[in-house]
């Protein structure tokens, strides 16, 4: 008799993690959340509670959360998704800046425009270090700081930050 190859447990976190962003890409919440907790759950039961891939996973149900309205347990786990990141000083991993972007627009959709601007702010500073001034990422990164000078009125901030963003 044959036996199953069974799946590594890392492999299947991840596997739940991406049908968890399908469902919550579709608006299928209630769905999503119990796959993003189980990959959770089984990345910080075999790689430690400080590894990457569980702040990756903090932070995708935040998102989740955030989606939700559920914006207290969003902040949460943005904040324990960013402690896992800056743990080591000098240490600045690309998913550093996605947390501190995470948190940031949190922070501005909760009004703490201060804040959220001096996240998006680092978080744009440290997308441009890692990938350079025309990624992709960058370019959504100075939309999202150009979105929170508009909504604050800060139109000649905003401006060249949305021209910067059309030319990656």
């Amino acid at each position: 008799m044959e036996s199953q190859p069974r799946v590594d447990q890392r492999d299947l976190a991840g596997m739940l993690n991406n049908l968890a962003l399908l469902y919550t890409t579709q608006g299928r919440f209630t769905e999503a959340e119990p796959l993003y907790l189980r990959s959770m759950g089984s990345v910080e039961k075999t790689l430690g509670l400080g590894h990457l891939d569980v702040a990756t996973s903090l932070n995708n149900l935040a998102v989740l959360y955030v989606k939700q309205g559920r914006h207290q347990e969003a902040e949460s786990l943005c904040r324990r998704s960013a402690a896992i990141l800056g743990a080591k000083p000098g240490d600045e991993r690309p998913e550093m800046s996605t947390a501190l972007s995470s948190l940031g627009a949190l922070w501005v959709d909760l009004g703490r425009y201060d804040d959220g601007e001096r996240l998006l702010q680092r978080s744009l500073e440290l997308r441009e270090r890692q990938l350079g001034p025309h990624h992709l990422s960058v370019a959504t990164c100075l939309n999202n700081l150009a979105g929170v000078y508009r909504k604050l009125g800060k139109y000649a901030a905003a401006e060249p930050l949305y021209l910067r963003a059309l030319v990656p």
